[in-house]
């Protein structure tokens, strides 16, 4: 496992069902790092993220509280 500090609230860690990428959801915030605790890429957001889910285990679906919603590429954060 690795350490990291983390500036919100964490809500959730996913992984991918391959153990690639482990997902830090947290409150205004996500990180995406490899199995072996290299951070790929983090976004910050202005508004709560209000829910979040992995998709075909390549991109995660994060909706905020003002009603965005933005799709991201797990391995390099493009959105989608």
């Amino acid at each position: 496992m690795f350490e990291v500090e983390l500036p919100s609230l964490l809500y959730d860690v996913l992984v991918d069902l391959d153990c690639i990428y482990v997902v830090c959801v947290c409150e205004l915030d996500i990180f995406v790092y490899q199995n072996n605790g290299t951070l790929l890429w983090n976004m910050g957001f202005r508004d709560t993220v209000e829910s979040y889910y992995l998709e075909d285990d390549e991109s995660i679906i994060i909706e905020c509280s003002d009603g965005e919603r933005t799709t991201f590429q797990l391995d390099s954060g493009a959105v989608k």
